[in-house]
């Protein structure tokens, strides 16, 4: 698509959105759209270098407040933090394994790996050394009867949440 073309649709969809935009607002809400436009422009036109650093700060300042609330550490803003960092994670691992055929792009699934594990921790005993002594044997016998009761869905579970939440690190 060449050049003109695009800048062509971009201002088309631009115009669009305006009309609609135009259409739905009510009168108040569109003076009130005028009144901060013209105050931003005004602001900008003063020329001093304060405020023109200062005005997109405050409009920042005002959009992030909006969205996590005027406190720094609240439970507001770490329910939304969490849930935005988790939303943005979810996705590009699906995205991720979409694209490379695997689930959440990790060749061997964090459930599976479990499984694996825990076979191979049973079978410890049968495949001791040749020259094992009694007390190593006993010391194998002791880890796997201390770890098998970890071998549950449960644990499962915490492991895939804990996988995954080390990818976030």
């Amino acid at each position: 698509m060449s050049t003109w073309l695009q800048v062509a649709a971009w201002l088309s969809s631009i115009a669009l959105i305006t009309a609609l935009i135009n259409y739905l607002l009510e009168e108040k809400s569109k003076a009130a759209i005028r009144e901060r436009a013209s105050q931003i422009w005004f602001n900008f036109e003063s020329r001093d270098a304060l405020v023109v650093v200062k005005t997109p700060l405050e409009l920042l300042s005002r959009t992030l407040d909006r969205i996590y609330g005027t406190k720094i550490l609240s439970w507001k803003d770490l329910w939304r933090t969490s849930l935005i960092s988790l939303s943005t994670l979810v996705a590009a691992l699906f995205l991720l394994g979409a694209f490379v055929g695997k689930p959440f792009g990790v060749e061997t699934p964090p459930w599976k790996s479990f499984d694996e594990t825990f076979a191979a921790i049973e079978s410890l005993p049968q495949h001791q050394p040749v020259g094992a002594t009694a007390e190593q044997k006993a010391s194998t016998q002791r880890l796997v009867n201390i770890l098998k009761p970890y071998n549950q869905p449960k644990y499962r579970l915490l492991y895939t949440a804990c996988f995954f939440s080390s990818l976030r690190v």
